[in-house]
């Protein structure tokens, strides 16, 4: 059997909590937009997809010798941004200063989870957070201003990274934790 994964950095509660205040108050009087629920915000290293279920083991005892090679870094919001799709705004996020560090230790996830046979991702991998999936113009003017703003966020460290399962459902997709890792290899299990 298969489930959907993905391998994603979480965000410390605080940084949460700002990105949140931040985008509540810009959008103040706007509520038809449907944005990423809280828990659902994070940067995402590798999509898997569809991942064989009899893999999850090995999977996750690469990660946890991954994550016992790397220390924390530190992690900045720089800006927010938008992902066209066919011409049109289609994706609304916050954007990272780049990081050699975080760049190097992604390029390993690649080539460990091509390995188990995920392909490796045509495109440089850029460091981001979904705060919202456009559906439609309405509000585009206000959204394309909220990337004009000037981000201050603070800086946070990154020391764990998780595995996950994405089940979708009617409502939306749902991330549930198969195990997270702690950079150098504190392991703490997900469910």
């Amino acid at each position: 059997m298969t489930i959907r994964t993905f391998i994603a950095l979480d965000l410390p509660e605080f940084v949460l909590n700002r990105i949140i205040e931040l985008r509540d108050s810009f959008f103040e009087n706007v509520s038809d937009l449907k944005w990423e629920s809280r828990n659902k915000l994070h940067i995402t290293l590798k999509f898997l997809g569809d991942t064989d279920e009899n893999l999850i083991p090995d999977i996750s005892r690469s990660l946890a010798d991954l994550a016992d090679r790397y220390s924390p870094f530190s992690l900045k919001i720089s800006k927010a941004g938008l992902f066209y799709r066919n011409g049109k705004p289609a994706i609304l996020y916050l954007d990272f200063l780049e990081n050699e560090y975080l760049l190097r230790f992604h390029e390993e996830i690649e080539n460990i989870m091509e390995n188990f046979g995920f392909k490796k991702e045509n495109r440089k991998f850029k460091t981001h957070l979904t705060l919202l999936r456009i559906k439609n113009d309405r509000h585009l003017n206000r959204i394309k201003n909220f990337t004009k703003l000037g981000i201050d966020l603070p800086e946070f460290i990154s020391d764990e990274i998780t595995l996950y399962r994405s089940i979708l459902k009617p409502a939306g997709s749902v991330y549930q934790p198969i195990e997270s890792f702690k950079l150098n290899n504190r392991r703490n299990n997900g469910a």
